[in-house]
């Protein structure tokens, strides 16, 4: 009898110290990975405005701000717009092509082409709403 108390102490002990770490994380179960990517990133982009984490326009006039022409964020709210735009001034003799990416996770939810006409400065946009 005495082993058997033994036996089932030392289940309980364990199951006390392993179960709470198995729980899932209640504060991140729904978020998910927004990526905005710009393929390829140019030197003649002024400007990028891209949604942040709460849905607000975050403006960025130095291209190299976005790393290796992408950014991400955490998104824990659904549905939610993801939205992501480009202005170029495109000042060469050729006319410069470049898409827009929105990713949802690992899925590419949107790809917008995008295109600049010889010495004239365009705007591009890219919008996904996710949804519930």
């Amino acid at each position: 009898m005495k082993n058997l108390i033994k036996h089932l102490g030392f289940w309980l002990l364990i199951l006390i110290c392993f179960i709470p770490s198995c729980k899932k994380d209640k504060t991140n179960e729904n978020s998910y990975l927004i990526t905005y990517r710009i393929i390829p990133l140019h030197n003649s982009i002024t400007k990028i405005t891209y949604n942040d984490n709460i849905g607000e326009p975050v403006v960025i006039t130095d291209y190299t701000q976005f790393h290796n022409g992408e950014r991400q964020i955490t998104v824990s709210t659904k549905p939610f717009i993801a939205k992501v735009s480009t202005e170029i001034n495109n000042q060469t003799a050729n006319t410069l092509y470049y898409d827009l990416l929105i990713k949802v996770g690992d899925i590419n939810a949107i790809v917008v082409a995008c295109s600049a006409d010889p010495m004239t400065i365009s705007t591009c946009v890219a919008e996904y709403t996710v949804p519930n």
